[in-house]
């Protein structure tokens, strides 16, 4: 079988694995009306490809796609599981906010290992190595990501009642190595030293405070979204379209892209909760830090400032909120 093929097959199931994982956990634990909605799903996207040049309809499809959806109620069973293991532990789930962090974990696991599909041969991940050892290890933007990332993630884990959460994030480090044998993506050295820093800050700072993880959260954010600080007078323009830049990429790479910042931006949310703080100020907070992002992009070359990022997080709010309720609706009863 071509290797394209069999890549476009397993993104095909990939794809519709976020549908049957959330219909799965918003349709009270049905089984079968997520794979009947995924289904019909995909055969009005392959019929609506009969109307556009270039695009051809495929049985094949279909059948991949509600592939994906069953496996994605699989992963909502898993998910339900794990957030509430007993009936005995669900006050104490519930309070630790076991589901919304559990949630934000697995977008975590997503964007790391997007698009989910192996390099095939070795001459590949060879290439990939050379540059990985010949990087810069202290680099700005990624040193400072896997800081942040490894140290929010350790965070989610105690959240989820995950035991051992220091064991469990540091064998996460292996997702870094093993991005050289995924499609598409290219780590490099300064990904792994921020990752390995953010664990050991977790391990040694455990308990000693929230506010501080918040603010450095929010600061990566920031620092990610600006650098590097090239400001040209011409200005880009401003896009309201929303999701316009998701829309105008090549779907595999925006796909990576939207899971990277549903974790950043939902995190933060999540973070500044911890601080306390009322979601409502959280969600307002990092919609304020990403509409300031996007005005500084207007000036910056190569960036599309646009009312994405904002309303995205705004969103990402919403669906914490709903889980929460949802939460408090089980435990009542």
């Amino acid at each position: 079988m071509n290797r394209f093929l069999l890549r476009d097959e397993v993104v095909n199931v990939g794809l519709y694995v976020p549908l049957g994982m959330a219909a799965y956990l918003a349709l009270r634990r049905n089984f079968w009306l997520p794979a009947l909605i995924g289904f019909v799903l995909s055969v009005c996207m392959e019929m609506a490809q009969l109307f556009v040049p270039g695009r051809d309809t495929s049985a094949v499809d279909v059948v991949t796609n509600v592939a994906g959806t069953i496996a994605g109620v699989g992963f909502g069973v898993i998910f339900d599981r794990l957030a509430i293991r007993s009936r005995s532990k669900l006050r104490a789930a519930t309070s630790a906010d076991s589901r919304p962090a559990l949630l934000l974990l697995f977008l975590w696991a997503g964007f790391l290992l997007f698009p989910f599909f192996p390099v095939l041969g070795f001459y590949v991940p060879r290439q990939r190595v050379s540059v990985f050892l010949h990087s810069a290890p202290f680099a700005l933007v990624p040193l400072i990501s896997g800081v942040v990332t490894w140290l929010a993630a350790g965070r989610l884990m105690e959240a989820a009642r995950i035991r051992a959460p220091h064991r469990l994030l540091a064998w996460s480090l292996l997702a870094i190595p093993a991005q050289f044998f995924i499609v598409d993506r290219r780590p490099v050295s300064a990904d792994l030293v921020g990752a390995a820093a953010g664990l050991c800050i977790f391990v040694f700072a455990r308990g000693k405070g929230r506010t501080w993880i918040a603010v450095a959260f929010l600061a990566a954010i920031l620092v990610r979204g600006v650098a590097p600080l090239h400001f040209v007078s011409q200005s880009s323009g401003f896009s309201w379209v929303p999701f316009g830049g998701f829309l105008g990429t090549e779907w595999q790479s925006g796909l990576g892209v939207f899971l990277e910042k549903s974790f950043y931006y939902g995190t933060a949310i999540w973070l500044l909760q911890k601080c306390p703080m009322r979601l409502v100020n959280a969600a307002a907070i990092v919609a304020g830090v990403l509409t300031a992002i996007e005005i500084a992009q207007i000036h910056l070359p190569g960036r599309t400032a646009e009312i994405t990022d904002p309303l995205l997080a705004i969103l990402l709010a919403v669906m914490l909120s709903a889980m929460a309720r949802k939460k408090r609706s089980g435990v009542a009863g």
